[in-house]
């Protein structure tokens, strides 16, 4: 069975989609950065360059100011950090869901604080912030069912309490699955957003979809999308 399923894969998606290696000629994106407030810690910059190599980078600030001056080949995330570890493990203040693309970027901080950076002049970014407005109402519903999880573990584990546990963390796993179709509804409803192959590779990655979902939602992407850094990982998957 899984011979058979790797050769469904590989003629799905192996013959009809082979990525030549795309030779870097030069520059093509300028992230400038605007740090407002006290800025001490190191600032540790991380991209893809869309030929299978991580760029890793550390991010020189002069009077709350920086310029980062790369390629890739395709809108991608990008990740900030205080620190990493040789081994490029990150150790601490980690922040990602920001992406980055072709292009004039600009990126706003307040301090050491890389949790408030926004991203602006990125159309994948846009496509990220334009969805978790959609799903706030369910962030917030969550969080306050979290709250009352909380209360009830520090209340003490009696029978009653644990009935109620059991009850609220049911309803957090509803609203966790309501969070995760919206972002299928996104993935499906927009073939064309690079922010699509995005989650769908972080679904398949994470084992929370299975090759077959992962598939069909591959398959609709736009050929742009389908090369794109996140196609490609997906595509690399699904051929395993």
């Amino acid at each position: 069975m899984k011979i058979l399923l790797f050769l469904l894969v590989t003629l799905t998606l192996g013959t009809g989609v082979t990525y030549p290696q795309q030779k870097k000629t030069t520059n093509n994106f300028t992230l400038t950065g605007h740090i407002s407030g006290k800025q001490t810690l190191p600032i540790w910059f991380r991209y893809p360059d869309g030929n299978g190599k991580i760029i890793q980078q550390k991010v020189t600030v002069k009077n709350n100011l920086f310029v980062i001056m790369g390629y890739t080949s395709s809108p991608a995330n990008v990740e900030f950090s205080n620190d990493f570890e040789p081994n490029g493990r990150i150790i601490k203040n980690y922040f990602g869901d920001l992406f980055i693309g072709p292009g004039a970027i600009t990126v706003l901080m307040t301090g050491d604080d890389l949790s408030s950076a926004k991203i602006i002049g990125s159309m994948m970014q846009d496509d990220w912030n334009k969805l978790e407005q959609q799903k706030q109402p369910l962030y917030k519903v969550r969080d306050s069912l979290n709250k009352e999880m909380w209360k009830l573990s520090s209340a003490g584990n009696t029978p009653k309490n644990h009935e109620a546990h059991m009850l609220v963390g049911h309803k957090v796993n509803i609203c966790d699955e309501q969070l995760k179709q919206a972002d299928y509804k996104f993935i499906i409803t927009h073939s064309n957003s690079y922010l699509s192959a995005y989650l769908t590779n972080y679904y398949y990655d994470w084992q929370k979809i299975k090759a077959d979902s992962a598939k069909i939602f591959y398959n609709t992407f736009t050929t742009p999308v389908k090369y794109s850094v996140s196609g490609r990982l997906l595509q690399k998957g699904l051929a395993k």
